[in-house]
């Protein structure tokens, strides 16, 4: 059973966090921020600030690839429901269709257009619905392909940062 998955924001949150957390590191004055041990014979040398930034890297880059697949399956089942939602809304345009005509024939008879009106007012009302379902889709989407493009950006920026830096 597939979980809940969590708000789209996470994994921007995750990679803005990479990015702060690495440009923090690269920004801060050397010592700044890190804990200072007393020197004395028997404790070793803080690591330099490349060091401490290398040490973080890996794990940020882990969090971030982690990320992507589940992005990548969430686009995928955004791009089934665009698909399908289409496919919705051509079928109630062609009914909508359907409907005017009916309803343009009754009044060129000089019917009575009550009934057709009535299908023709719900037509329209179901057209409308699935024009909106689908526009919806669409915006996940395009929020699905965000995720996407900005794990694979952080993952990126992430892996040349610690392909420059770390040895």
């Amino acid at each position: 059973m597939r979980t809940a998955s969590p708000p789209r924001t996470g994994i921007i949150a995750v990679g803005i966090g990479a990015l702060a957390a690495v440009s923090m590191a690269l920004l801060l004055p050397a010592g700044a921020g890190a804990a200072q041990t007393p020197t004395s014979p028997t404790t070793t040398k803080a690591p330099t600030l490349i060091e401490a930034v290398c040490g973080k890297l890996p794990g940020l880059l882990q969090n971030v690839t982690d990320a992507l697949p589940e992005a990548n399956d969430a686009l995928t089942t955004a791009r089934a429901a665009v698909d399908g939602k289409r496919t919705a809304m051509t079928d109630a345009m062609e009914a909508l269709a359907a409907a005017v005509v009916a309803h343009l024939g009754v009044l060129d008879a000089g019917g009575n257009p009550a009934a057709t009106g009535a299908t023709l007012k719900a037509q329209q009302a179901l057209y409308v619905d699935s024009v909106v379902a689908w526009s919806k889709a669409r915006t996940q989407l395009f929020d699905g392909e965000q995720q996407v493009v900005f794990g694979e950006l952080q993952q990126t920026l992430i892996d040349s940062v610690q392909g420059r830096a770390c040895p």
